[in-house]
């Protein structure tokens, strides 16, 4: 190795916050002491190898396993193979709405259309886990304001856990389809995450309805307190569905369709 790349590693590895050594027995000098450089200066070693290495006793986590294995399981939960892994979606569609504006009904519609479309829900992620940890599901208002508040505890904690989750516990389906709808979408760093990994795939559409009109369809303004107002500003739609009486339903629907399948 030229002496100007080594020095050059050395800076590098005197700034890391963490060095990863894969594979190695770390027995070979000058490359060996790199990893003292990072240890030096405050930072982290980790060594993933099926022996033992001449830096055991510096490291700050030993792995002794294949590193293709904990490089891929690393990669899986940090989702950074996500764009590889869902390459064939061809479109995502974020559908979002107040309380009784319809989000289920255009969902649904369209599925219809498209036969190969998955149709999923954040909120379901949201009740399995919280079954998980505070028991069987039931039909109180107690127990629907206990999961809603603690909902948004873990929301404040990772804003994207709950997206996270849904294609994590729906995978096989996620790799089978190329269209995902998700109609439940209320905050913005949802579509953030989305956005990062399918932008120019993403489609954005707000479902409205007025308050006299969601009122018929059974909206009670006591019980839905937080009703999706985070998405009321500050959003780029792609399309803004209108769906009171008075409006013309399939008007509107041929034109997303178009959206979503311009062919």
């Amino acid at each position: 190795m030229k002496k100007t790349k080594f020095l050059k590693n050395i800076f590098c590895f005197s700034k890391a916050d963490l060095c990863l050594c894969l594979g190695t027995s770390l027995q070979i000098r000058p490359c060996r002491d790199l990893p003292r450089k990072t240890k030096k200066n405050g930072g982290k070693i980790v060594i993933i190898n099926l022996q033992k290495t001449s830096l055991d006793s510096l490291a700050d986590l030993i792995i002794h396993e294949r590193c293709d294995r904990v490089m891929k399981y690393i990669l899986e939960k940090l989702n950074l193979n996500f764009n590889e892994k869902y390459s064939h979606v061809k479109k995502v569609i974020l559908i979002s709405g107040k309380s009784k504006s319809g989000k289920d009904f255009l969902a649904k519609r369209i599925i219809e259309y498209f036969p190969t479309s998955l149709l999923l829900h954040i909120n379901e992620s949201l009740k399995h886990e919280y079954i998980k940890t505070h028991g069987d599901q039931d039909s109180s208002d107690t127990y629907r304001k206990n999961m809603i508040k603690w909902g948004e505890d873990k929301y404040r904690e990772d804003p994207t856990i709950f997206c996270r989750m849904m294609i994590e516990q729906n995978d096989q389906l996620c790799l089978k389809y190329p269209i995902w709808i998700i109609d439940d979408v209320k905050y913005h760093a949802e579509i953030e995450f989305f956005k990062k990994y399918f932008n120019d795939r993403l489609l954005l559409v707000r479902i409205e309805a007025s308050n006299d009109i969601r009122q018929k369809r059974g909206w009670n303004d006591q019980i839905d307190v937080n009703d999706d107002s985070q998405l009321d500003t500050n959003v780029q739609w792609s399309f803004v569905f209108s769906n009171n009486e008075e409006d013309n339903f399939n008007e509107q629907m041929n034109n997303l369709l178009k959206m979503i399948d311009p062919l």
